[in-house]
């Protein structure tokens, strides 16, 4: 019964409308549900892939990918987006420094707000994976730089 209701109140509704009006919306209607569907599927199928960067040894340790899924670390990405890097603390400039993605000889400052230590509520980050690991942005700067996304010094559980 409600479902006639419905039918006799959309015909109502759309009386005054020309035909070629009514088809066009039912098409843009479709379309744009089959956009949705397909986003969704491209979402789906868009995720991180370890290429080979990832040590095994993490891969295994069920602890260490269990810290991968901490928010403030998952805000990164995941394990397989991050690489293992070297790193030193440069006390003159204040700032950690690590090997550059274009020039692993040249080494780079890691901004400060790319540096991960402490959850949101101010906990101590521990990283137990035996590596420090970074995130860069996948687009380079205008320079050919990569930006880092996330930085996490090793050390610490």
């Amino acid at each position: 019964m409600k479902l006639i209701l419905l039918v006799v109140t959309l015909m109502n509704k759309i009386k005054g409308y020309p035909l070629w009006w009514l088809i066009c919306t039912a098409i843009a209607v479709i379309l744009a549900a089959l956009l949705m569907v397909l986003l969704a599927l491209a979402v789906r199928f868009a995720y991180a892939e370890n290429v080979g960067q990832v040590p095994q040894d993490v891969l295994d340790n069920p602890r260490s990918m269990e810290w991968f899924r901490q928010p403030r670390i998952a805000q990164c990405c995941s394990v397989a987006d991050g690489y293992p890097t070297e790193w030193e603390f440069n006390q003159a400039s204040n700032h950690y420094r690590i090997p550059s993605r274009n020039d692993p000889k040249a080494w780079i400052d890691v901004p400060d707000g790319a540096v991960v230590t402490q959850d949101a509520m101010g906990n101590r980050v521990g990283n137990p994976t035996g590596y420090a690991w970074v995130w860069w942005y996948s687009a380079p700067n205008p320079d050919g730089s990569f930006g880092i996304r996330c930085f996490v010094p090793n050390g610490g559980a």
